[in-house]
């Protein structure tokens, strides 16, 4: 599409791009939230423990486990973003898979 062509255009084109910068923006910031995710995890004393509880664990019960261990919550957060303990969970999946 030419965004050139009209104001009308331009505008379209200029919204579409703010769209994908902001999608973008919220895919890194969700990865970075795993990964901090995952090394909280890490930290545990008892992470050995913890990992064979997480394995023990259903898949739908796993994001919740991790909420209530709190490892979703970033330093300082009182309550964690939408979307982090999926992803921590999708996370430790495929990193104690490697």
């Amino acid at each position: 599409r030419d965004c050139t062509r009209s104001l009308v255009g331009s505008e379209m084109c200029i919204r579409d791009r703010a769209g994908t910068t902001q999608k973008m923006s919220d895919e890194a910031i969700l990865r970075s939230q795993t990964e901090i995710c995952i090394a909280q995890f890490m930290m545990e004393p008892d992470h050995a423990e913890k990992l064979k509880e997480y394995e023990d664990t259903t898949y739908w019960a796993r994001a919740e486990l991790i909420e209530k261990a709190g490892w979703d919550k970033m330093p300082g957060q009182e309550n964690a973003d939408h979307g982090v303990s999926q992803a921590c969970s999708e996370g430790l999946e495929e990193h104690f898979k490697n």
